[in-house]
């Protein structure tokens, strides 16, 4: 895995301080889904846990994006026509627990698949008022970093020292979960009191702003961003700054290299650990980047082993996403010729046997790993 040491370290000094239990989802039951229907998707949390995640995998066309469409319709109880999706859900805490109550207490929101990674510029600090949460909110976070750097600027002229050393640690925290993201030790989050602008430093005096930001790494902020922000606009919610609630994302790597597809489950549970996830995804990265949580394939319709972290992602590929081969296309099929040819055996042609020796050059081109190609059937091959 691509982790380094500081992922320990961010277990134990999350962002956010606790606030009350609150009730989440434990099951899903889906009576019409399109591609499917009539099944149960059980993700209970174990002895201990308040929650679990849930991830759906599942082939194109298997119903991620319509089960979590259904799932929105349901958790903002929007009306509906008859052959509209219908699920219905269980909360962990059945006592009395209604979804109207729900989203009185709780933060929610849903990333589709297109987000909004925009930046604007920022001139001034500026109260960033309550707005539908269906909008795109991530192109305030510079503008809501500034609020909150101002808001320490005044506790400390007011003489509100606990203010400010709060406000102090969550900038300290929040930059080492940036050094995660970046897996840069030596990161840090900078402000510029001239251009009311935040931006990150790296060594050798190199710096750069959010705006500059390669798209996967936007995508990472702008749902954090899209959150932060939520949780300042609903605070007559009286939130915590550790809220409670259900945030669901489709397509969770979308945009991402492999390496952020590894760390985007890790960051968000840890920076929002009272926050239940409920993704969509294809990647065997992202289904084995933590341990507290349910896959559900909706391809079979059953559980895929919930202690997937340490698996190596071939196995992943062809035990669950359903790829025949380790290997690329390309050179699977070549294997597949080359073993063909060797079965021969006696019947072999010096035809034959000149295409063997193509290929064998072929596949130790493709790839150092099928070098042991070469090795096993090189008294076969050689010329």
């Amino acid at each position: 895995m691509l982790y380094n040491n500081l992922t320990m370290a961010l277990i134990d000094k999350q962002i956010f301080s606790f606030e009350p239990k609150m009730t989440y989802l434990k099951t899903i039951y889906v009576y019409n889904c399109y591609a499917s229907q009539n099944f149960d998707i059980d993700f209970s949390p174990k002895a201990g846990d308040s929650f679990r995640h849930l991830i759906v995998t599942g082939k194109n066309g298997s119903g991620k994006t319509t089960l979590l469409n259904a799932l929105d319709n349901a958790l903002m109880e929007k009306s509906g026509t008859d052959e509209e999706p219908k699920i219905d859900v269980t909360l962990t805490d059945d006592n009395g627990w209604c979804l109207t109550d729900f989203l009185a207490e709780g933060l929610y929101d849903y990333f589709k698949v297109e987000r909004d990674t925009t930046v604007l510029k920022v001139k001034s600090p500026k109260k960033i008022d309550r707005i539908d949460l269906e909008e795109p909110l991530s192109q305030l976070i510079v503008q809501f970093l500034v609020n909150k750097k101002t808001q320490q600027a005044y506790a400390y002229q007011d003489g509100e020292q606990h203010t400010v050393q709060q406000i102090e640690q969550w900038f300290n925290q929040f930059e080492q979960q940036l050094k995660f993201l970046f897996d840069e030790v030596a990161l840090r989050l900078e402000f510029s009191r001239q251009e009311f602008n935040f931006y990150l430093q790296l060594p050798n005096q190199v710096h750069f702003y959010f705006n500059q930001l390669s798209h996967g790494y936007a995508q990472v902020i702008s749902i954090i961003a899209e959150i932060l922000i939520a949780i300042e606009t609903q605070s007559e919610k009286s939130f915590s700054d550790n809220p409670s609630g259900i945030i669901l994302i489709d397509e969770i790597e979308n945009h991402l290299h492999l390496e952020l597809q590894e760390k985007i489950l890790p960051f968000l549970t840890t920076t929002f650990p009272q926050l239940q996830f409920i993704v969509a995804t294809h990647s065997p990265a992202v289904i084995a980047s933590i341990s507290n949580a349910t896959v559900y394939d909706l391809t079979t319709h059953r559980t895929v082993n919930e202690i997937l972290t340490g698996i190596p992602y071939h196995v992943l590929m062809k035990s669950h996403f359903g790829i025949e081969s380790e290997y690329s296309r390309l050179a699977t099929e070549k294997l597949k010729n080359a073993k063909e040819l060797i079965q021969k055996g006696d019947k072999r042609t010096e035809v034959d046997d000149e295409k063997l020796r193509r290929l064998a050059q072929e596949l130790d081109e493709l790839s150092p790993d099928l070098i042991s190609f070469k090795w096993f059937y090189g008294p076969q091959i050689s010329a």
